[in-house]
């Protein structure tokens, strides 16, 4: 029987989801914490660098000519003001 492209892609996230959870399960019996882990690798958490990431587009958004798409796109507000 073969399976469709959704229930591959489902049952690899199912399984990849069990694994990383069973390995961070096994760290935690260990006495290894997520973040002290994070910060003995020297590595950043993904929100915070998404987060930047964003932050500096915006600025970069804003610098930009008030004729430009991206600009107007940014300032724009809906008629009922709401967005």
């Amino acid at each position: 029987m073969l399976l469709n492209t959704d229930d591959t892609e489902q049952a690899r996230c199912i399984s990849s989801t069990k694994l990383e959870k069973d390995h961070w399960s096994h760290m935690e019996r260990q006495g290894i914490k997520r973040r002290s882990t994070i910060a003995r690798t020297g590595q950043r958490r993904l929100q915070d660098i998404v987060g930047e990431r964003r932050f500096r587009f915006a600025g970069h958004v804003m610098r930009m000519a008030p004729e430009r798409q991206a600009r107007r796109e940014i300032e724009w507000t809906p008629a009922d003001g709401r967005r």
